[in-house]
């Protein structure tokens, strides 16, 4: 299953690989992000198949249904800006033709 880079679908299932048994508040202390937004999230997850809820009266743990996950994508790090190139005074280098007509 193909899983996009940078997204929090990752992290989460990085910290899953991992780290198990875990737990719902466990995973947003490691992540540092709100529960309701892991929760949103960990419901679609569960939708597509990737995980289950299991749901007991005080915790709500995490149990991974699948472990086949390929990460794809061009990460924060690989992506570079690019530079234009410039002249001295600071304006951008136009190409000049030579070329005299008679």
């Amino acid at each position: 299953m193909n899983i996009e880079r940078d997204t929090l679908d990752e992290r989460i299932l990085k910290v899953l690989l991992q780290k198990y048994p875990i737990t719902l508040s466990q995973l947003c202390s490691i992540l540092k992000i709100r529960e309701q937004t892991v929760k949103v999230k960990l419901l679609a997850m569960q939708n597509r198949g990737i995980l289950t809820l299991e749901v007991l009266p005080d915790k709500v743990f995490i149990r991974l249904l699948r472990a086949d996950f390929t990460f794809t994508g061009i990460s924060k790090k690989q992506k570079r800006a690019v530079k234009k190139e410039r002249t001295a005074g600071g304006a951008k280098k136009e190409e000049k033709d030579d070329v005299m007509y008679s």
